[in-house]
């Protein structure tokens, strides 16, 4: 039979039924896969669309809004503030944005972030473009390997804010004070820099800076440079005079932050970002700092050393050859031994750099070897008044031959000592002192009384005196010679003028009116001041008169 003679038979029910479903299967699941796939690919786009999300911690929300505050870097808007929450605690707040594509590379350990706005400063008044368009956030990119997506924002913008060239440091200080950030970094009162960041540990009280170093001038630092607060305002009272040292306007009010390099040693191998320096309170501090190149020597002073302090100069035939370095200076208990031995010793530092610069080893070990021989033959160290103003003092070198005999080389604690010899100022106290004690040993209250005693007299002497001079006989005393005079004269009239007795008679009479002469100015006197034969009676002189 062929296949045009079979049947026409309907196909079975089962068979129509599985072919049915298989193409029902297929078509139904092939759509929502593609969706599937469609829709996966959007969403991996949106997610490289939308960039990465951060968390930033701040102290206050203050300026900040959701999905208005806006992420900026080089003024440039590159995400938004999506939410804001409270820390756990009340601990500040936790701000989350949402930043644009391409941002994921920027997000690394030492990224920063701040917020801008309105602020007054040593650089006068910044962000007023915000009062318009409302505090934004900005950012600066980190250089580190290691990514990060949780940021503390800084209260204060940072310095470097654009990879801008320079040099990052570390300063800290325990003696210094709190500079604000943004405060100048110093270098022969010319602005090289400015301060980036501050704050202070209480745990060992020191007070931590971050500061930068613009380019070219970080190629000055070193690591021999030294740093110290530069106050605004300072005024020092020397046997030179008053040095006043101020800074530029600036820093008047805030301070600033200064450095240098020691000019005997240079400023020393290069350093590179982060490097850690001290930072010394003031520049003294930092003249007192140990030398590699300074000789030290120790002075035992059996005086007061009230007035001499830890940078005060030393000095020979007046040039300046080293500072005090440590005032007093007593090791392994031996202050204990001051109080029954009177000697209080001085740490001396002397310093060849400071009057030859660049000085090599050799020379320094010459030099050392020059001032072993001048203390063997009698360099002696003394005090001398810097200043009868302030009292201040500083150690004189000289040498004294005559103290060379049996001079031997001594050591306190491994340094050399140079004998001390008394100041003239100490000598003229002890003469002084020597002085007060004789005149205390006079017998003074014994010549007082003998002083009494004659006074006493002498006021009744003066008394008697006084009792004659009144009485009515020395008051008649004149008018009775004159009538003796006139007496005289009539018995003469009977005598002849040649007879000797008439002569002599004459004689006498001139001489009495010669002597009555005298007399008169004397008891003249007498009347006016009974006391005149005893005290002189000087007149005062005479005040000449200006023309009228």
């Amino acid at each position: 039979m062929t296949q045009s003679d079979q049947p026409n038979t309907p196909p079975k029910d089962n068979e129509a039924v599985q072919v049915t479903a298989n193409k029902f299967i297929s078509v139904v699941w092939i759509i929502p896969l593609i969706a599937l796939i469609t829709g996966g690919w959007l969403l991996m786009n949106h997610i490289k669309t939308i960039g990465p999300e951060v968390t930033l911690r701040m102290n206050s929300a203050e300026g900040i809004q959701v999905d208005q505050t806006v992420v900026k870097i080089l003024s440039v808007e590159v995400g938004r503030v999506t939410s804001i929450n409270l820390r756990p605690g009340n601990d500040g707040v936790e701000v989350k944005a949402r930043l644009k594509a391409g941002m994921e590379e920027y997000m690394r350990t030492d990224t920063k972030f701040w917020v801008v706005k309105p602020r007054i400063g040593l650089e006068g008044i910044t962000g007023l473009g915000t009062l318009v368009s409302g505090s934004y956030i900005e950012f600066a990119p980190g250089k580190d390997a290691a990514e990060q997506d949780t940021f503390v924002v800084s209260e204060d913008p940072p310095s470097m804010v654009s990879n801008k060239p320079g040099l990052s440091l570390k300063l800290s200080g325990q003696d210094s004070r709190m500079l604000p950030v943004g405060n100048p970094i110093l270098y022969r009162d010319i602005t090289v820099g400015r301060i980036e960041r501050a704050d202070f540990n209480p745990k060992d009280e020191t007070i931590n800076y971050e500061i930068f170093i613009n380019k070219p001038y970080d190629e000055m630092i070193g690591k021999n440079t030294q740093f110290w607060v530069l106050n605004g305002f300072d005024i020092q009272a020397t046997g030179a005079g008053i040095k006043i040292r101020s800074g530029p306007i600036t820093s008047l009010i805030n301070g600033a932050i200064s450095f240098s390099s020691p000019k005997e040693i240079g400023k020393g191998s290069t350093v590179k970002n982060g490097q850690e320096f001290v930072l010394y309170s003031d520049v003294d501090k930092v003249l007192q700092q140990p030398s590699e190149r300074a000789l030290y020597y120790v002075a035992v002073f059996e005086q007061s050393i009230r007035g001499l302090e830890a940078g005060a100069d030393i000095q020979f035939q007046g040039v300046n050859i080293g500072s005090v370095s440590q005032v007093p200076f007593f090791e392994r208990n031996d202050s204990l031994n001051m109080f029954h031995s009177g000697k209080i010793p001085v740490l001396l530092r002397i310093e060849p750099g400071s009057m030859e610069l660049n000085a090599d080893e050799q020379s320094q070990q010459e030099w050392l070897k020059r001032f072993e021989l001048a203390i063997e033959q009698g360099l002696t160290a003394k005090l001398e008044s810097n200043s009868l103003i302030t009292g201040s003092l500083f150690v004189e070198l000289s040498q004294q031959p005559q103290n060379r005999a049996n001079r031997t080389r001594q050591q306190y604690h491994g340094y050399t000592m140079i004998p001390t010899a008394a100041s003239g100022l100490a000598r003229l106290e002890d003469q002084i002192i020597a002085l007060l004690d004789k005149l205390n040993n006079l017998p003074i209250e014994k010549s007082m009384t003998e002083l009494n005693g004659t006074l006493n007299e002498l006021k009744l002497t003066l008394n008697s005196v006084n009792k004659v001079i009144d009485s009515d006989e020395t008051r008649n005393l004149p008018k009775q010679l004159n009538q003796t005079m006139r007496q005289v004269e009539t018995l003469l009239k009977g005598v002849s003028p040649d007879a000797p007795i008439y002569q002599e008679a004459q004689e006498t009479i001139k001489q009495i009116n010669q002597t009555l002469q005298e007399v008169k100015p004397v008891i003249r006197t007498l009347n006016e001041k009974p006391n005149a034969l005893i005290f002189n009676n000087k007149q005062v002189d005479p005040t000449p008169k200006g023309a009228k």
